[in-house]
């Protein structure tokens, strides 16, 4: 994954199960599922990291792409993702 990265990742989606099943989303257990993808030079779609949420707060969001990037040395030149709140300004703090 991190050599895909390296080589592919310098645009990057990040999506979650965000309001995808509702009723499970109320349910006590339930977890967000997010996924880093990004595509090679022939469209395939490369999966670069995933992540499992259960409260999807800016913090945490913030928690979780300052690791991701400093796992992976660097971080994209664009990020693609939903127009989640908390989402977006956890990106807006990433330097």
């Amino acid at each position: 994954m991190k050599n895909n990265y390296l080589r592919f990742g310098d645009t990057i989606c990040f999506d979650i199960t965000y309001k995808l099943l509702m009723r499970k989303k109320e349910e006590q257990g339930h977890v967000g599922v997010g996924f880093f993808v990004g595509q090679d030079t022939n469209v395939r779609i490369l999966l670069f990291g995933f992540s499992i949420i259960r409260v999807e707060t800016k913090e945490n969001f913030v928690e979780l792409f300052q690791f991701f990037f400093e796992i992976m040395e660097y971080l994209p030149r664009s990020i693609i993702t939903d127009d989640q709140i908390a989402l977006r300004n956890a990106l807006q703090q990433i330097k």
